[in-house]
């Protein structure tokens, strides 16, 4: 599973392609995260999710519904 963000919008991505109901906005799954994101990663080692706009702001997000530390300076 694969997630694709652009704007405000993010889409779900299986083997078969956009899973139905997608695009949906990126708030409305993640609580508190802004759109236009440039970049996430996940770390299989920490299980964490790490959402980065520009180059000094980036969020932790611990679960889907739960974003740890709202935004910090890296």
């Amino acid at each position: 599973m694969v997630f694709a963000l652009k704007g405000q919008y993010y889409w779900k991505i299986n083997d078969y392609g956009v899973v139905r109901g997608y695009p949906k906005k990126i708030n409305r799954f993640w609580n508190g995260l802004p759109g236009n994101i440039n970049a996430a990663a996940y770390s299989k080692y920490t299980g964490r999710t790490y959402f980065f706009k520009g180059l000094q702001q980036t969020w932790l997000l611990l679960n889907a519904s739960y974003l740890y530390g709202a935004k910090y300076k890296v």
